[in-house]
């Protein structure tokens, strides 16, 4: 079993930015009680959300050399992250002015991935 197996860990961190936006028709069947009829409304619902946050991972994993050019490994890993979200939504309709929000939101989170890889490696040889 000499040099059949090698462990190794590691990090790796990074920024993230996500940008979503969303415009959502729903329509409505509305009763009138004056004119005792009923009439259809349409809403338009518009959403923008930006998002920038950073992520850590820290990784661990062993490599078993099946033979000289042929492995396996598998890899486990934890993750923090932090986000910052500000959205934006505003509704309007057929028969309302247009009414907008905005907020801001932090998220903290992280995860632990128990197998994140399993891989069979070829290895070429070196000259």
């Amino acid at each position: 079993y000499y040099n059949r197996f090698n462990f190794y860990y590691g990090w790796e961190s990074g920024p993230n930015y996500r940008y979503d936006r969303g415009n959502y028709y729903n329509v409505f069947r509305v009763y009138n009680p004056d004119r005792s009829d009923y009439y259809w409304v349409t809403v338009e619902q518009r959403i923008r959300k930006h998002s920038i946050g950073a992520t850590v991972t820290a990784f661990v994993g062993v490599k078993y050399r099946i033979t000289p050019r042929i492995s396996l490994s598998f890899e486990s890993a934890a993750t923090a992250f932090y986000q910052w979200t500000k959205k934006r939504q505003s509704i309007q309709s057929d028969h309302m002015d247009v009414v907008s929000s905005e907020d801001t939101s932090h998220q903290f989170g992280g995860n632990i991935q128990y197998l994140r890889f399993i891989t069979l490696n070829y290895h070429f040889k070196h000259y």
